[in-house]
């Protein structure tokens, strides 16, 4: 599996699993797509500008702001995030017709909007051993978003790539930005 991207408000003076640290493990999930109640999880991306685009989509055909790149009164940042090959090999490929046979898995369950819907998902695989999911991102059927169980998958076992600073020259912003007709 190729590096994942994960996108946070970075604080580089924040001691590692502290809040706006690379490695941190949000404690009040539940409301995402695909939560599960015994284990955080983080939602990754694979490339750059898809993983800019999630956190922005909020904005869309808005002009932009600097203001945009920022959570929680700190600058968001994007880091790779690198899974060992065990765990990459415990993804579950929603987009693989075989694996959704294999979970009895319907398409448009997992594409559904009833969050209690896709969450039941990820109960399923993750009671399925699996380290995580594998599906498209709403945004585009040309991204895939990675959902990693960290219960499966704590970050120290992953390589977390120095995070950098977002701003509205990066080229992950610029086309993010481009993608969701934000000028």
């Amino acid at each position: 599996m190729t590096p994942l991207y994960r996108v946070f408000p970075w604080d580089p003076e924040s001691q590692a699993g502290m809040p706006f640290a690379p490695d941190y493990i949000p404690h009040h999930q539940g409301s995402g797509r695909f939560d599960l109640r015994k284990s955080a999880v983080w939602y990754l991306a694979e490339s750059p500008e898809h993983a800019v685009a999630e956190v922005l989509q909020g904005f869309r055909g808005r002009r932009f702001q600097p203001g945009m790149l920022r959570r929680f009164g700190h600058t968001l940042a994007l880091a790779s995030i690198e899974l060992p090959a065990d765990t990459a090999s415990r993804i579950a490929n929603l987009d693989d017709p075989r694996v959704l046979l294999d979970f009895r898995i319907a398409p448009s369950t997992v594409a559904s909007d009833d969050r209690a819907r896709t969450q039941a998902v990820a109960e399923t695989l993750f009671a399925g051993d699996a380290a995580g999911l594998r599906w498209w991102s709403r945004l585009s059927g040309d991204w895939h978003s990675v959902v990693l169980f960290l219960g499966r998958a704590a970050p120290h076992t992953l390589t977390i790539g120095t995070p950098v600073a977002l701003s509205a020259e990066n080229p992950a912003v610029v086309q993010a930005c481009r993608f969701l007709a934000i000028w």
